[in-house]
């Protein structure tokens, strides 16, 4: 079972995790209004809430969304409005869609947080082996990335770390990845960032809990800037919430 990336962000604020403020909007003008809401002045983030990811160098079938993408950066308030319109009630085609593409239902509203560094990261099941996989990658700052692209082009930017079955991240894998991402902040914050994102992992059952792109500001605070976690359908009755 998988939601979408604003459901997955309620999830993680719940466990501690940073994330920007945000609010969904099923209309232009509820898109215009909820803006407000988010930050007084702006900018803003519209994004398309499909249950895919790449939405960012994704397509719409509709010609009069152009050529942009499902997550636009917004200045003003018009510029809310007009993106939520081109994107509601449309086809979004990413490379993890079919050719038809997701329709979109709703955006979300976000603000925009400026970051200096960015990194790709996911938990996942490694069946084989009987543990949790920890993945980071290292991506640019203009965009978020495709995993698979940056593995296939150069694994030095990819760091793979077997968790086993250990809820906590120990001291030997935080200066690991603190190293790969060459963190110049506390290490207790990454420590508590990793830690907090593992315990929804487990607290919730999930196969894949992925962040892509995770941001890091110029005070070295960590920001969870997306968020998708499939849970395990066989364990939906421990969760009436989701």
């Amino acid at each position: 079972m998988n939601v979408y990336e604003y459901q997955a962000k309620k999830i993680f604020k719940d466990f501690g995790v940073s994330v920007p403020r945000g609010l969904v909007a099923y209309t232009p003008h509820e898109a215009y209004t909820v803006a407000t809401q988010v930050s007084e002045y702006g900018p803003w983030v519209v994004k398309a809430q499909i249950k895919a990811g790449s939405r960012d160098i994704g397509k719409f079938s509709d010609k009069r969304a152009g050529k942009k993408g499902g997550i636009r950066l917004s200045k003003t308030l018009d510029e809310i409005y007009e993106n939520a319109d081109e994107m509601l009630g449309n086809m979004l085609i990413t490379n993890q869609t079919d050719d038809k593409g997701r329709f979109v239902s709703r955006v979300y509203i976000e603000e925009y947080i400026k970051t200096i560094k960015k990194f790709y990261l996911s938990l996942v099941v490694d069946r084989i082996s009987a543990s949790i996989i920890l993945l980071l990658a290292h991506i640019s700052q203009n965009d978020e990335g495709d995993v698979i692209s940056l593995a296939s082009h150069n694994a030095d930017d990819v760091l793979k770390v077997d968790l086993g079955l250990q809820k906590e991240i120990n001291t030997e894998q935080l200066m690991q990845v603190a190293e790969f991402i060459n963190f110049d902040g506390h290490k207790s914050v990454l420590k508590s960032f990793l830690n907090k994102i593992l315990k929804v992992f487990y607290n919730y059952d999930a196969t894949l809990l992925e962040v892509n792109p995770i941001g890091i500001d110029k005070q070295n605070n960590i920001w969870a800037l997306d968020a998708k976690i499939v849970f395990d359908s066989n364990a939906l009755y421990r969760h009436t919430d989701i």
